[in-house]
């Protein structure tokens, strides 16, 4: 597919429709553009997440979650032992 968008003079471009329906884009998505050694570009969706959707995206099996106060301790714990 190919389409073509207008630089404004502000240095922005308006995502054609095509482009817009066939990415699934939405108002306050982000577009990334990625450009290769060769001075070729891709455009890459990324998607605005709700804490909702990212909730449990660093879950890791076996890992053990402590409290921001025990974090600390550890903290001071390794700083104290490295002085």
């Amino acid at each position: 597919m190919t389409a073509i968008a207008k630089l404004t003079s502000k240095h922005q471009l308006t995502l054609p429709a095509e482009i817009r329906r066939a990415l699934g884009a939405e108002v306050g998505d982000h577009v990334l553009f990625h450009m290769d050694d060769t001075g070729s570009i891709r455009v890459q969706l990324a998607k605005q997440r709700s804490p909702h959707e990212l909730f449990g995206a660093l879950h890791r099996e076996g890992l053990r979650y402590i409290s921001l106060t025990e974090a600390r301790k550890a903290i001071q714990d390794e700083l104290a032992e490295r002085l």
